[in-house]
């Protein structure tokens, strides 16, 4: 990331947070070029740990399957024949008097107690996937973003870097920092608002359809990021209604 430069006559040094130095020549539109370089190399960077990020919740592509209620149907079937064969030797047998019972029993006792924890362990599982599916939804929104809006910030810094004029050069020795602050939080705001869209886009576009959405926005975003969730929300929303009917 570009720190600041150091103009002496007419040339100037720029260094970066890693203590290197550039040399190049003054142009009047240098510190917007600096600025604009930090804010691609910050999306670079963001493009590159959310790519990681992501792999670490692949349930954000798969449906979900209950598989401790499927374990504890299963259970019902295998637990009794099994219980016979142990108490018995033959796992056919319908009924046998033990110290536990009849063995007729087993099937429902297994039910009983099988199918509640089956229950209770499958909704837990499913909250669990539920929340880290939203969170990888939230980063793949986020990733995106920045795959396509690096393409435009790519095309402001080449129609700068071509703008090098000197009609307005100073030519006092100074040293300058890059003020990058206000851009680089316009790009963490909208990073926030993507993965927030992504997250909990079936919520926010029920919203959108039921004229809501406005109300329920601006408390937290401003009138520019309303502005792209309706944008977002209009491009992904028969996406979103697909995805709820097929669950």
């Amino acid at each position: 990331m570009n720190k600041g430069y150091t103009y002496i006559d007419g040339k100037v040094i720029i260094s970066d947070e890693n203590g290197n130095h550039t040399h190049t020549e003054y142009y009047d539109n240098l510190d917007k070029v600096l600025v604009q370089e930090n804010v691609i190399e910050e999306m670079e960077d963001g493009i590159k740990q959310l790519t990681e990020a992501l792999k670490e919740y692949p349930e954000s592509k798969k449906r979900y399957i209950p598989t401790f209620l499927y374990s504890a149907l299963a259970a019902m079937l295998i637990a009794p024949p099994v219980l016979s064969w142990m108490l018995s030797g033959n796992p056919y047998l319908g009924n046998i008097d033990t110290i536990f019972g009849s063995i007729k029993y087993f099937a429902l006792i297994t039910g009983i107690y099988a199918v509640p924890v089956g229950t209770i362990l499958t909704l837990a599982d499913y909250s669990k996937h539920r929340a880290r599916a939203r969170k990888g939804k939230g980063i793949s929104s986020e990733l995106e973003f920045l795959k396509s809006q690096i393409e435009k910030e790519k095309e402001i810094l080449a129609s700068l870097q071509e703008e090098k004029t000197r009609n307005n050069e100073n030519t006092e020795f100074r040293s300058t920092k890059v003020d990058d602050k206000q851009q680089l939080e316009a790009l963490w705001d909208d990073l926030k608002l993507y993965y927030d869209l992504g997250a909990n886009g079936e919520k926010y576009y029920r919203y959108y359809q039921q004229g809501k959405l406005d109300k329920k926005l601006q408390k937290y975003y401003s009138e520019t990021g309303v502005e792209l969730a309706k944008e977002y929300l209009e491009k992904k929303g028969p996406v979103l209604v697909r995805k709820r009917d097929n669950k």
